[in-house]
């Protein structure tokens, strides 16, 4: 089988090599692939999620397709530099918040497959040290190494 986790340049020429029959398979966030899949180009299989993703519900997850229990994720987070006030940190996290809560902005968010979620400073930080943690776990776990 050949497949792709992607040593192509982005993901329009994984897909076409894909659509050509190239490479068997490939990973990618929904919101790359859908279109595809929908006009019958590409077949899809599965989602590394806990659940369905809104934009794409027919698409099983892969333990219902009959896998392993696997979660991947693509995220987005703000950042700002080191020392920057609390204040400052507080506003821009609001503002953030109030964006993330329009319902024009949901909508289109997750018609791409996006699922907005916004978070505190706080919660941020926590989720990203825990998303270090995990996939520290997994290099350690794969053994693998930095290419020099």
């Amino acid at each position: 089988m050949r497949a792709s986790s992607s040593p192509y340049k982005g993901t329009a020429p994984a897909i076409a090599a894909l659509m050509s029959g190239e490479i068997d398979a490939m990973m990618d966030v929904p919101s790359s692939m859908m279109s595809q899949a929908r006009a019958g180009r590409i077949r899809t299989v599965a989602l590394f999620a806990s659940k369905r993703t809104a934009s794409a519900v027919e698409v099983p997850t892969l333990a219902q397709a009959g896998g392993p229990a696997l979660e991947g994720s693509t995220w987005v987070m703000f950042m700002a530099p080191a020392g920057t006030p609390r204040e400052v940190l507080a506003r821009v996290s609001s503002e953030i918040a109030k964006i993330m809560a329009a319902p024009d902005m949901r909508a289109r968010l997750e018609q791409l497959g996006i699922e907005p979620l916004g978070t505190t400073p706080v919660e941020a930080a926590r989720f990203l040290d825990d998303e270090i943690a995990k996939w520290a776990r997994v290099i350690t776990t794969a053994g693998v190494k930095a290419e020099q």
